[in-house]
């Protein structure tokens, strides 16, 4: 392995090979298993980072913006993070 490659990341790339056969055994398509992801790591974001969009962005490498978008479109509001599981609630209109 490549000496600049941090020994977590290379325990990461295995635990996402494995991810991925899993996902082909389970014909999970590559979108599918792709929104899930995106999911389960802003989760885990906004858990550890208290729901600071800005922080977040730093983090991934992405616009804060985009960050806000992807959270609207899986339904995890700032401020109500949603653990595991837990199914996103339904909009209430006034």
């Amino acid at each position: 392995m490549n000496s600049m490659i941090p020994t977590g990341a290379v325990q990461l790339r295995s635990q996402l090979r494995s991810l991925a056969r899993h996902c082909i055994r389970n014909s999970v398509g590559f979108h599918l298993a792709r929104q899930w992801f995106r999911r389960a790591l802003l989760e885990e974001l906004l858990e550890v980072h208290g729901n600071n969009q800005v922080v977040i962005a730093e983090m991934i490498g992405m616009h804060r913006n985009t960050v806000g978008r992807f959270m609207r479109d899986h339904h995890l509001e700032p401020g109500k993070a949603r653990r595991r599981g837990q199914e996103p609630r339904e909009r209430r209109t006034h």
